[in-house]
């Protein structure tokens, strides 16, 4: 069923949508459907524009989230998306419409995909290759066809599928058989039906557990439970579940059981799922919108672009800004600015001790050999220019502090004179000291 080529199985690939497989790829789906695509043009965002519309509501019934979330669905079920491209007189895209996979295939002429042809019952409708938007997952067997993520596990795939039928079969027949009653003698049909349906009557229903009974003729109760391999089969779920998730790259905490979990290690997983899964995805839909829908428009130098979906690690940020504080990389204000803040007056420049110098600051410079039949006068300098301004400014920065604090002290020993003599004056007491001790201030 699945040893065929993928394109000859796209019915059976979209019916694969349950189980893990239906798990992954709604998850997948809507995880990308949910990451703002935008548009620019020379690194500037573009606020209002016709793609924006379109996207807004796809046609009269799909929307932009069910819109980029089929895209998704189709691809990590089929490997193929085909979407009909509506378009006004003068050739803009109008509305954007899906063509299911399975009905849809590619007509190749010299090399490249001429038309494609759709095929719904018997009959057939013709699409202009420049018509149709084609996302596909490439096949390393037919360039012009999609592999679905799934045909890579297809063995796992059809193990789910059938264990799932078989656990099926054993609830619905076995474990539901609970007990049997056996007797030595033949019994007539009649009298079975009988005697089953006043023993559940008298014993089955929840409200009629742990009554008394009493078997008579022979008659014995015996047990049936389930056996070891019907619970292999149970456990098997597990091994194909990790096998479907390793198809998509997705953790499979995601799937089942995310308390077994910390939150560090959900965390890194997180991480780990929207670089490696999504982030490819998104990259694939922005670009065949980049070149095959937006030239359409005839707007030069447009392009759009998802958001990041890989979430930012806020440790490692804090992590490598203190670093680069620390060793002089970045300044103050830099640092201040991703953080939002305004800039200050001392945080211009990364703050280093003052004995802090660059390698190469007294490195004599090499001097330039003089031209023939030319005298050159060279004057040696033991410090460079660049050098002294240096020097000069981490002078000042070091000194204006001590200078302010000598200043301080001074003006507080003038003042604490200049009361002690308004004191003496106010209390009647000559001055009997001379000019010289008075001005003395040792």
């Amino acid at each position: 069923m699945w040893g065929q080529d993928s394109f000859k199985n796209s019915s059976e690939q979209l019916k694969a949508y349950a189980g893990w497989v239906g798990d992954c790829c709604s998850l997948i789906a809507e995880r990308c459907a949910s990451i703002p695509l935008k548009l620019y043009k020379d690194n500037e965002l573009i606020e209002k524009h016709s793609f924006y519309d379109l996207l807004q509501k796809w046609n009269s019934f799909t929307t932009k989230f069910e819109g980029k979330e089929l895209i998704q669905i189709y691809l990590d079920l089929t490997g193929e998306c085909y979407i009909y491209i509506v378009k006004d007189r003068i050739g803009r895209p109008q509305e954007l419409y899906f063509r299911q996979p399975d009905k849809m295939n590619p007509i190749v002429k010299d090399g490249i995909i001429d038309h494609y042809i759709e095929r719904v019952g018997l009959s057939e409708k013709r699409y202009e290759a420049k018509d149709i938007l084609y996302f596909k997952y490439p096949s390393p067997t037919n360039p012009y066809r999609g592999a679905s993520p799934v045909q890579r596990k297809a063995y796992a795939y059809d193990t789910d599928k059938y264990n799932m039928i078989y656990q099926l079969n054993v609830f619905k027949n076995g474990v539901h058989l609970k007990q049997v009653l056996e007797s030595e003698k033949n019994i007539p049909p009649e009298q079975v039906k009988k005697i089953l349906t006043l023993f559940d009557q008298t014993y089955g229903g929840a409200g009629k557990a742990h009554k008394t009974g009493a078997l008579v003729g022979g008659m014995t109760l015996k047990t049936v439970g389930v056996s070891n391999k019907d619970m292999e089969f149970m456990l098997l779920a597990e091994w194909t579940m990790r096998q479907l998730a390793s198809a998509y790259h997705t953790p499979p905490q995601k799937l089942s059981h995310p308390e077994s979990t910390n939150l560090a290690n959900m965390k890194a997983l997180d991480t780990a799922w929207n670089r490696e899964c999504i982030l490819p995805r998104l990259v694939r839909q922005e670009e065949l919108f980049n070149t095959f829908l937006l030239p359409m428009y005839g707007d030069d130098g447009i392009y759009c672009k998802y958001d990041n979906p890989v979430p930012v690690d806020n440790e490692f940020k804090l992590k490598q800004r203190e670093s680069n504080l620390k060793n002089y990389v970045i300044s103050p204000n830099e640092a201040r600015l991703e953080d939002g803040r305004d800039e200050v007056d001392w945080g211009k420049l990364p703050l280093a001790p003052f004995s802090i110098a660059p390698l190469d600051v007294n490195k004599p410079q090499p001097e330039p050999e003089p031209e023939p039949g030319k005298a050159v006068k060279t004057i040696k300098t033991k410090y460079t220019a660049e050098y002294k301004k240096r020097f000069w400014e981490l002078f000042i920065k070091r000194i204006t502090p001590q200078e302010d604090k000598f200043k301080r002290g001074f003006i507080r020993l003038f003042q604490e004179q200049e009361n002690r003599a308004l004191r003496a004056l106010r209390n009647g007491k000559a001055i009997i000291k001379d000019v010289d001790d008075v001005l003395r201030i040792t």
